[in-house]
């Protein structure tokens, strides 16, 4: 007898791998639905986020550094502390220069 399986026991099985293969790939196509929606969804939530940003950006250019927490501070009821007058000299005269009468690492500095 042949060895080899006639061409009718080949074909019997290719309808139930037929059918399989065309479940599988169903499957396959919904998956894909659903992750291309998730996409959709977020490139929807990533444009809705550049607009929020973009408005951001415009509120933060009108923040100036300390103008901007002091117009807040004042807005606030804070009351500003004075700033302090004209510096004040501490010492008016130099330091008085010491002199050594042996050779020695010195160092010199100058009071201001």
């Amino acid at each position: 007898m042949d060895a080899r399986p006639s061409m009718t026991q080949r074909f019997r099985l290719a309808l139930p791998l037929y059918l399989c293969l065309l479940v599988a790939l169903a499957l396959l196509g919904v998956a894909n639905q659903r992750h291309l929606a998730h996409q959709v969804d977020l490139m929807d939530e990533k444009d809705r986020l550049l607009a929020d940003v973009a408005v951001a950006r415009v509120d933060a250019a009108a923040v100036d550094g300390p103008e901007a927490v002091a117009a807040w501070a004042r807005e606030a009821g804070m009351v500003g502390v004075p700033e302090a007058g004209t510096a004040r000299l501490i010492a008016a005269a130099r330091a008085p220069a010491t002199t050594h009468a042996e050779a020695v690492m010195e160092l010199r500095t100058v009071w201001r």
